[in-house]
């Protein structure tokens, strides 16, 4: 079977058919492996559920069965394909590194963050469009530690493993878990407020003082404006 140019060995092992007419049947699986619900995809266009009034993660029955050691990363994308292919690119290379994926842009719930605690690091790639960046927001504003990125204007995460680079999602992924690990050690926070990375990037914090902290990555000094305790609260 022949499936958004993913290996068939993958396609395979997600479960996915066929079912004729141009349809293809997309197993959503519990962390048990057992089906949860089929999705339905039309190669024409238009897609559809099965049987079943709720949603789950994508590419659950993955996950291990314990907490990963040394620094397990999981990825959250959009859909199935991204997720896919993401776990193509990562392969043995990179064992504590797994990928998940959400039905749509905005269909994360808060009460999936059960599946993302275990992690030491929690990394959103959202597409490169608005429903993509809504994609990232919506998913670090319930779960805060997340890390983000986007992928480039017009790009998914499929479309630049394949038609771009594997090693460029890669280094988006590495970048958000050293920069999560650094505002960590530097700022830590307790998970639920809104983290000092989120804050950083809106321009939310506010100065301890008005000298700056360097931490060096990849032996560049890159600075970091202290941040006062009393904003994170």
């Amino acid at each position: 079977m022949s499936w958004k140019g993913l290996r068939p060995s993958t396609i395979s092992s997600a479960g996915i058919r066929e079912q004729g007419n141009g349809v293809t049947a997309i197993p959503y699986r519990s962390t048990d492996g057992r089906v949860f619900r089929w999705r339905y995809k039309r190669k024409t266009g238009g897609e559809w559920w099965g049987s079943g009034t709720s949603q789950c993660l994508f590419g659950l029955e993955a996950l291990p069965n314990a907490h990963v050691s040394g620094a397990s990363v999981v990825c959250l994308c959009e859909g199935e394909s991204d997720t896919l292919a993401l776990r193509e690119t990562i392969g043995e290379a990179c064992p504590s590194v797994f990928a998940l994926g959400c039905p749509g842009a905005s269909s994360y719930r808060e009460d999936w963050e059960v599946y993302l605690e275990p992690f030491d690091h929690v990394i959103v790639l959202g597409d490169g469009d608005d429903a993509g960046h809504e994609f990232t927001r919506r998913v670090q504003g319930l779960f805060p530690r997340a890390g983000t990125a986007n992928m480039p204007d017009g790009d998914d995460v499929r479309s630049m493993i394949q038609g771009v680079s594997a090693d460029s999602v890669l280094e988006m992924i590495r970048e958000c878990v050293e920069l999560e690990a650094m505002i960590r050690e530097h700022f830590p926070w307790d998970g639920k407020t809104p983290s000092a990375r989120a804050m950083v990037e809106r321009g939310e914090v506010m100065p301890l003082l008005d000298e700056q902290t360097t931490v060096d990555m990849d032996g560049e000094a890159v600075p970091v404006t202290p941040i006062r305790r009393d904003s994170l609260s």
